[in-house]
Order: C-alpha cells, then sequence, then structure tokens
C-alpha cells in the first residue's frame, strides 16, 4: 500500500538521495492534512532508504514553517514534503519534496468552461501544478485566452501560495476572469482580496464548481469594523513572527515607528506560532502582526482584540485610504 495513498511520491529517488548524502538519521515533515499518513510514510521510508525517520509532530502550515535548529534531534536533513522552497535554510540541508495530486482534474475543469469569461487568468496550488498544461488545453480548446505568470517566493508559472497571489495578480490588468483549480477555501479567500476579479473556484475533489462573488465584499466589511475598533486603542503590540519563512521584523520596526510617531504605546512582540490563549494576560488593546498574513484575516474571530495587517494600520492611522485597500503579501 501506497504512504501516501492519491498523490505520486518517490520513494526511491528520495531514498537515494539520502544514501548519496550518507544520511543516517532525517527529520520529516508532512502538511496538515496529512498527518494521519505519517506513520505508514515513517515506515516505508526507514524501509527505502535504510534510514532513522523522526517526525516532526508540531503543525506545519506550509515551507514558511520549516524546523532549521536539528542539532537537538541529531537529524543530518530535514526532508519537506508537499511544498516548494521559498527561501534559503543557511547550514542545513533541506529536501523538498513536492506532492503531485494523483486526482483527475479535466472533468472539473471543463464544467467551469461556462462560468469564465476571456481573457482568464489561470492558478493553482503545488499539488496540481503538473496539470497546468492540461488545465491550458481544456480552456483554450474552449477558445479562451488563458494568462499564466510566476509570482515571487519561489512560485512557478501559474502557483499561488496563501501568502503571495503574484501569479494573478502580476497579470491581472485586462483579464475578465480568475480561475482557481484547488480545494478549500483558504486560496480563494486570500484571492478574493488579492484581486477584484470575478472569481471561479474548480475544486478536483468534490467535482465542485462554484463562483466567488461575496466573498470579498465580506472580507471588506470585516476587515472595516476590525480596523474601526483597533482605531480607539491606545496601546499596541507589533507581533514579529520567527518562523523560518516569516520573519519581517525590518517592517514590524516600521510599524511600531508609525505608531510611535501617532502617539500610541507600542511593543514589539516575537512570537512563533500564535494563538489565542498566548495573548491572554497582554494588556495590549490591538495588534499588527506583520508574521503570516493570513492571520489577521482567517482567524480574526478568534480573538478578542483586533488583529490587523500593515496596510490595514497604515489605513487606521490615516496615511492610506480606504479605496486603496491593500492585501498584505510576503514580497
Amino acid at each position: 500500500m501506497e504512504p501516501l495513498p492519491g498523490y505520486a511520491l518517490d520513494l526511491t529517488a528520495l531514498a537515494a538521495q539520502l544514501t548519496a548524502k550518507g544520511i543516517r538519521r532525517v527529520a520529516v515533515q508532512l502538511p496538515e492534512g496529512l498527518r494521519h499518513r505519517h506513520a505508514a510514510l515513517v515506515a516505508a521510508l526507514e524501509q527505502a532508504a535504510s534510514v532513522e525517520v523522526v517526525y516532526l509532530a508540531d503543525h506545519t502550515f506550509g515551507a514558511c514553517d520549516l524546523v532549521t535548529d536539528l542539532r537537538p534531534l541529531g537529524a543530518q536533513a530535514l526532508v519537506h514534503i508537499g511544498h516548494n522552497q521559498i527561501h534559503a535554510t543557511p547550514g542545513q540541508l533541506t529536501i523538498y519534496v513536492p506532492l503531485e495530486s494523483l486526482h483527475p482534474i479535466d472533468e472539473v475543469v471543463s464544467a467551469a468552461l461556462p462560468s469564465l469569461h476571456s481573457p482568464v487568468v489561470l492558478c493553482t496550488t503545488s499539488q496540481h501544478l503538473p496539470k497546468l498544461p492540461t488545465m491550458i488545453r481544456i480552456l483554450e480548446g474552449a477558445g479562451l485566452e488563458v494568462r499564466t505568470a510566476a509570482g515571487g517566493r519561489g512560485c512557478e508559472a501559474g502557483q499561488v501560495l496563501g501568502c503571495h497571489y503574484g501569479a494573478v495578480r502580476n497579470i491581472a490588468a485586462g483579464a475578465a476572469s480568475v480561475l482557481f483549480v484547488g480545494s478549500g477555501e483558504f486560496h480563494p479567500l486570500g484571492l478574493a482580496l488579492a484581486t477584484d476579479l470575478p472569481l471561479v473556484v474548480a475544486d478536483p475533489y468534490t467535482n465542485e464548481v462554484r463562483t466567488v462573488a461575496t466573498t470579498r465584499d465580506r472580507i471588506l466589511r470585516q476587515r472595516s469594523a476590525a480596523i474601526a475598533k483597533a482605531a480607539q486603542a491606545t496601546h499596541w503590540g507589533v507581533i514579529v513572527g520567527t518562523k523560518s519563512g516569516q520573519i519581517r521584523t525590518a517592517q514590524g520596526v516600521r510599524c511600531r515607528e508609525q505608531l510611535r510617531t501617532a502617539g500610541h504605546q507600542v511593543e514589539l512582540l516575537a512570537v512563533a506560532t500564535l494563538s489565542p490563549e498566548l495573548l491572554l494576560g497582554f494588556p495590549q488593546q490591538a495588534f499588527v502582526s506583520v508574521s503570516c498574513p493570513r492571520i489577521a484575516i482567517d482567524d480574526a474571530t478568534r480573538y478578542d482584540r483586533p488583529i490587523l495587517t500593515p496596510p490595514e494600520l497604515e489605513i487606521c492611522l490615516g496615511t492610506r485610504a480606504w479605496e486603496d485597500y491593500l492585501f498584505d503579501e510576503f514580497p
């Protein structure tokens, strides 16, 4: 039985790479949705590569969330499965193993055709990226002009991340619609804020096609309310991430200086994984997050005080107009 059914995982190639580098103990990270398969993966990899595997059981939310100090584990390398590289890990061998979904996409992309208008900006996630040529063939076969582009953070053409939508934003001018091929609400929500183009989602796992017509307005109303509440605060905290791919300390310092210039009390708070429980007992009345940009958007209802993004802070302080609302993205 395959350790990760539904995905193309070349354990033989991975084992050969570990053997060639003389790796005897390796640490492994899996995406959140595959945590339940870790035991099967550990057993298969230990057998294939004759290595000792330490499974990193902390939550892993992407390639921004790497363990960068393996010394306490005695591991010689990190194998990060499911995401592409988005930043360097100096002094540590990190092997990225992207996972290609084996789920067919032809039917759901074809079903999306009536909802699309040309030109179409096409985007997807890393697990469906190998099928991008098939997506383009189906769309162009229906007479649609298709646009794809590379973004930043190591994104290939057509690839989006939860913190970066340059693959869409860079070529949105003059386009008529966006097609996202993938599952869940996480990326569609980010796309709804990153662009105001009509968004169509084609989910290969449910074969569902849906339009995202009201999501942007709903989220922007929520963000407007958060900004209005934060405007009453006089004591702020600026949350700086310490995870390897979420470090924007310079941005945090800029936010602190903006708040100080406006006459507010403010402290820098360094946090690895933010949670409502972590902030219990802190005196700040509002926060700015410069770590993962999705914390303020996706998790807002979990917190008892407003958390803004850096562009939202500018709106709150009156240095940016609401009409110039900008989704916070990693460069």
